[in-house]
């Protein structure tokens, strides 16, 4: 995953990489969980719930199937 990153995760990419590389163990990542959770916590939107309902506020459905938009509605909704 660290190796398709690019733009303005590629400096996140090079910060995380530098926080975990030591020169006598070299890098070690830690676990997935722990790296899930910083990359969520960089990468997500500030106010998650807020952008959340701004979406499902919009959300239309227009010519596109019932199922796809029940999905989307689903997903926001959570």
């Amino acid at each position: 995953m660290l190796l398709h990153m690019d733009k303005k995760a590629l400096v996140w990419r090079t910060e995380f990489m530098a926080a975990h590389t030591t020169s006598s163990r070299g890098i070690h990542l830690g676990i997935v969980s722990d790296f899930m959770a910083a990359l969520n916590s960089a990468f997500s939107p500030f106010d998650v719930e807020g952008e959340s309902l701004q979406r499902l506020h919009k959300l239309k459905q227009f010519l596109r199937p019932i199922n796809e938009f029940v999905s989307e509605f689903r997903v926001l909704a959570k």
